[in-house]
């Protein structure tokens, strides 16, 4: 993953660290080291207190979690069936994703037009980033 993709409050997982392995962790924060141009995150386990122990895994290491059904359930999208763009997961009357094959497709509501396409969206801080940036809102997340 790029730096430049995250933001503070991003649930991504953690490769090449044993006790981390498949652990949702949250994104604190980023930094850089300037000497060696390596990018570091500051991470917290997902579901823990955010002043709790923290730690400092290389840009390299951090992985992005796969959107899933499930995942969307989680985060307070509402299964509402098959529709003519695929099965339709609505969160409120603003946004919605759809799945049609393989792929999910993050949609708005606008006052002329339904389910106007943003984009396609594979990962859940892709979600989180675009949920964010169109409501002005923290998606609620819970994967515990």
């Amino acid at each position: 993953m790029k730096a430049e993709e995250l933001r503070v409050g991003n649930i991504v997982f953690v490769d090449k660290n044993e006790e981390l392995c498949g652990t949702p962790m949250v994104i604190k924060g980023i930094s850089c080291n300037e000497m060696y141009g390596k990018h570091y995150a500051m991470i917290y386990k997902h579901g823990s207190d955010r002043l709790s122990c923290t730690y400092y895994p290389m840009i390299h290491t951090v992985r992005p979690i796969p959107l899933t059904e499930e995942i969307l359930l989680r985060c307070g999208f509402v299964n509402k069936g098959y529709g003519s763009l695929g099965y339709v997961f609505a969160r409120s009357l603003s946004c919605c994703i759809t799945k049609s094959g393989d792929y999910f497709a993050f949609r708005v509501n606008t006052i002329s037009v339904a389910n106007v396409f943003i984009r396609e969206i594979k990962y859940l801080h892709e979600l989180q980033n675009l949920y964010y940036a169109i409501t002005g809102e923290e998606l609620k997340i819970n994967l515990l």
